[in-house]
This record gives C-alpha cells, sequence and structure tokens, in this order.
C-alpha cells in the first residue's frame, strides 16, 4: 500500500470517529437540554405553588420551613444527591424518620381537611420540587424520571419530600 493512501485511509478514520462522537455529543446534549426545560416548567409550577402558601396566612409553620428547606436544598447538589440516594436505595420510602419531617406530614393531613386547596399546592411543591431537584444534577436525573412516573402516588411524594427534611442540615435557620 502507498504510504499516502495510508494516510489518507488513517485521516479518514480518525474523521469518522470524530463524526461519531460529535454525533453522540449533540444527541447527549439535545436529551440533557430537554430534561432541564422539564425542570425549568417543574421549578416554575414549584414557584407557583410556592408563592400561594407564602401568601396565605393559614399555612403552617412547618410547611413554610419545608418549603424554605427544600428550596435551600434543591441548590445544593451534594444535598440532592443524599436525598435521591436515600429514595433509590427504598424505592419505596419509609416514614418520616425527623420531628421536622413527621411536622410537615401532620400539617399536611390537617390543610387536607381545614384548607384542602392548600393542601394541593403543597402537594404540588412536593412533587415539583423534587423532580426539579433530581432533574437538575446529570448524576440524579434518571431518578426524577422515576419520580415523575409515580408522582400520582401521593403516599410516595410525601415519603420521598419527608426525605428532604431529613436530609436538611441543621444549621437552616427557622422560618419566620
Amino acid at each position: 500500500m502507498d504510504i499516502g493512501v495510508a494516510i489518507s485511509v488513517g485521516f479518514a478514520g480518525v474523521a469518522l470517529a470524530a463524526f461519531v462522537a460529535l454525533c453522540a455529543m449533540r444527541h447527549w446534549y439535545c436529551q440533557r437540554s430537554s430534561e432541564l426545560d422539564l425542570a425549568l416548567d417543574e421549578l416554575r409550577t414549584f414557584v407557583g405553588a410556592v408563592e400561594v402558601l407564602e401568601s396565605d396566612p393559614r399555612t403552617p409553620q412547618a410547611i413554610k420551613r419545608f418549603v424554605e428547606t427544600t428550596t435551600f436544598v434543591m441548590a445544593h447538589h451534594r444535598i440532592v444527591g443524599s436525598v435521591a440516594k436515600q429514595i433509590a436505595d427504598e424505592f419505596n420510602p419509609s416514614r418520616p424518620s425527623s420531628a421536622s419531617a413527621r411536622q410537615v406530614m401532620a400539617s399536611l393531613r390537617e390543610l387536607e381537611v381545614s384548607a384542602p386547596e392548600l393542601a394541593d399546592q403543597v402537594k404540588t411543591v412536593m412533587a415539583s420540587g423534587l423532580i426539579a431537584m433530581m432533574l437538575r444534577w446529570p448524576e440524579t436525573r434518571r431518578l426524577a424520571l422515576k419520580i415523575a412516573a409515580k408522582t400520582s402516588d401521593a403516599t410516595f411524594v410525601e415519603a420521598s419530600s419527608a426525605k428532604i427534611m431529613d436530609a436538611a442540615p441543621p444549621y437552616l435557620p427557622a422560618a419566620a
């Protein structure tokens, strides 16, 4: 084989490999962009529900604390990873283990009786918050898709949301 032909074949192979790599990167980018769009939609839903809860004087302090904690957790990669691991380890999350998580669930039960429209907003915060925080980080995005499929299961969403309170750092300031 002539050296010129060998070099041409070599360059063709490198070009083909580069093309395949670029196609794979483009596919990943498009998929990730789509996931981040979904995360943004969920975040908008979350913010809308938070605004309703924050403006209503009937919202219990435990729920306000949950909202603040969820907002804090969303911004911290390491904590989101911890919550994701806890949910994934038990994909049927157990009952809330911390006192603050139990208090959130008790407040939610009270709202279901006294102010069902506020209870619906709390459930929206729980479901959209979980999905948005999991989709935000590449490491937890696959779990977000599983969670999204189970958001109609209120028990699952509530127990998973309790994991946020369980994983929250103890130094968060108290709700005002």
